[in-house]
């Protein structure tokens, strides 16, 4: 399974970084043998191009911190799961989602709502 994780350097020991959009790399982890591509996100590389290379790589998940609107939804577009990896190394974060102790993010703010009214019929 390919995982997408957003970071501050390019190995697994780097740690999680805080804003998706403001990562300095971009590991794309083979989790069977902890091969990675990486790709920097360079400052002509948009939220919503960063977000699309998630897809092109074929991963079925990201660990990154905070999402802005913009790739939040091309990944849940895309159903790609996203998990909060914040205060984390990478080799952590692995770990810890090996165990299923990586929290989801489920909405853009974080929260578990919706964060949107809907109207009842």
């Amino acid at each position: 399974m390919y995982l997408a994780m957003t970071m501050e350097g390019k190995t697994l020991a780097s740690k999680v970084s805080q804003r998706f959009e403001l990562c300095k790399y971009l590991l794309v982890v083979e989790t069977s043998d902890l091969s990675i591509n990486v790709i920097e996100n360079k400052a002509d590389l948009s939220e919503e191009n960063l977000a699309r290379k998630v897809i092109e790589f074929g991963c079925e998940g990201i660990i990154t911190g905070g999402l802005n609107p913009a790739a939040f939804d091309v990944l849940a577009d895309a159903y790609i799961t996203r998990y909060s990896g914040v205060g984390h190394s990478g080799t952590e974060a692995l770990k810890l989602l090996e165990k299923r102790k990586l929290e989801l993010i489920k909405t853009v703010d974080g929260s578990d709502g919706c964060g949107r009214e809907h109207q009842q019929l």
